[in-house]
C-alpha cells in the first residue's frame, strides 16, 4: 500500500489526512441535487446510472446499467436509498455512469445549464457532478492552502492520471503525467508526457 499525509478526494471537493479527519470540503445544496435527478431524466440521451458521495459512504440512486450489482463490484460499496433520503445527507460529488461517449458529452452542457450552480466534468465512463467550480485543481489548491496555514510550502507538484477530470490538475502540477493510452487531450494537457504506470511514473520521479 501506498502511505499519505493527506488525500485529495471526490473529485477534488474534499481534502482529508491519513487519520480520516477532513479539513477542508464543499458540498451540494440538496435542491441541486434534486434538480440533477430530475435533469437528467428530461435531457439524458442514453441510459445513465445515478450515484451520490457523501462523506460517509455512497449511495445508488438509480442503476440501469447495473454497475452497483456487478461482480466486479465489491458488493459493499454502495448503499441504494431513495433520493428524498439522500439529497440533504451532504452530498459532496455525483458520480453519473454513462459510457456512451457523445451521450455523456451532451449530458454535460444539459445538466450545466439546467442546473444552476453546479459543475459536470468527465471521465472514463462517467460525469462528476459537483458544486459549481470543483475539480481535481482546486482540490490541489485547497491542499496548498492547508499546508501554507501549517507553515509548510509546497515546492514541486507532480500529477498522474489517466482521463479528462485530470487535466485541471495538470495545469496546477509542475510535473503532469498521462498514464498510456489516456485520451489525446488528456495526453497534451500533460505536454506529452506518458507513462505505463503509476509505479513506473513514481520510479522515474525518484531516480
Amino acid at each position: 500500500g501506498l502511505d499519505y499525509d493527506y488525500a485529495v478526494c471526490a473529485t477534488g471537493t474534499t481534502v482529508i489526512d491519513a487519520a480520516g479527519q477532513v479539513h477542508r470540503t464543499r458540498m451540494l445544496e440538496a435542491d441541486q441535487v434534486r434538480e440533477v435527478v430530475r435533469a437528467i431524466g428530461d435531457i439524458a440521451e442514453a441510459p445513465v446510472s445515478v450515484f451520490a458521495s457523501t462523506l460517509e459512504r455512497d449511495y445508488v440512486l438509480d442503476d440501469p446499467i447495473g454497475l452497483s450489482t456487478d461482480q466486479r463490484t465489491p458488493p459493499d460499496r454502495f448503499t441504494a436509498a431513495p433520493l428524498s433520503r439522500v439529497a440533504g445527507l451532504g452530498v459532496t460529488s455525483m458520480p453519473l455512469h454513462i459510457p456512451d461517449a457523445r451521450a455523456a458529452a451532451a449530458l454535460v452542457r444539459g445538466l450545466e445549464e439546467a442546473v444552476d450552480g453546479i459543475s459536470c466534468t468527465r471521465s472514463t465512463g462517467f460525469v462528476d457532478v459537483t458544486a459549481a467550480g470543483e475539480s481535481k485543481g482546486t482540490g490541489l489548491g485547497r491542499l496548498a492552502a492547508l499546508l501554507a496555514d501549517q507553515g509548510l510550502e509546497i515546492s514541486e507538484v507532480a500529477a498522474v492520471g489517466d482521463s479528462w477530470n485530470d487535466i485541471s490538475m495538470f495545469e496546477r502540477a509542475d510535473v503532469p503525467c498521462a498514464i498510456g493510452g489516456a485520451p489525446d487531450e488528456v495526453v497534451e494537457a500533460a505536454g506529452g508526457r506518458t507513462t505505463p504506470s503509476v509505479a513506473a511514473f513514481i520510479d522515474a520521479l525518484l531516480a
